[in-house]
């Protein structure tokens, strides 16, 4: 029977990550534009929620677990947002906000980055906190952790 449970909460679970292709290079870049590549590493916790990325209010994406998406947009600035989309996500922190200034040609690269921080159980009731920031990430490193994610699209 536990190995059933198991192997049943294996599949579910999978099903929340991201699924679509590996990543395979940065995309070309245009002279008018520039490429925001937002991404989130693979993580347990929180790992079956994926909030939703807002473009000066405009829902864009669903940013899964183990995903990464590719922004493409004219130089400027943008309001962006990462939360949930209505009242019922499963999406348990507060929104990520903040202001994208951007370049022509140029190339930004962002990580939503996940913690645990505590869990506590009184009989019956579990109680589990963390915390979630967007972190302004150095290219070299943004290309390791980007080969290990799938397109959250």
């Amino acid at each position: 029977m536990k190995i059933a449970l198991f192997i049943l909460s294996a599949l579910i679970l999978s099903g929340c990550a991201a699924s679509g292709q590996n990543f395979s290079g940065l995309e070309p870049i245009s002279e008018t534009e520039g490429k925001v590549y937002l991404y989130r590493p693979y993580n347990f916790f929180q790992g079956g929620t994926w909030p939703t990325v807002f473009i000066n209010g405009e829902k864009r994406f669903t940013l899964k677990n183990q995903g990464y998406l590719v922004l493409s947009l004219p130089a400027g600035q943008y309001d962006l947002k990462i939360g949930k989309s209505h009242f019922f996500a499963n999406w348990m922190f507060d929104d990520v906000e903040g202001k994208l200034i951007i370049e022509p040609n140029k190339i930004y690269y962002l990580k939503l980055d996940i913690a645990f921080e505590d869990l506590q159980a009184y009989g019956t009731v579990m109680s589990m906190s963390g915390s979630v920031g967007l972190i302004s990430i150095p290219e070299t490193h943004a290309l390791k952790d980007l080969k290990e994610l799938k397109s959250s699209m």
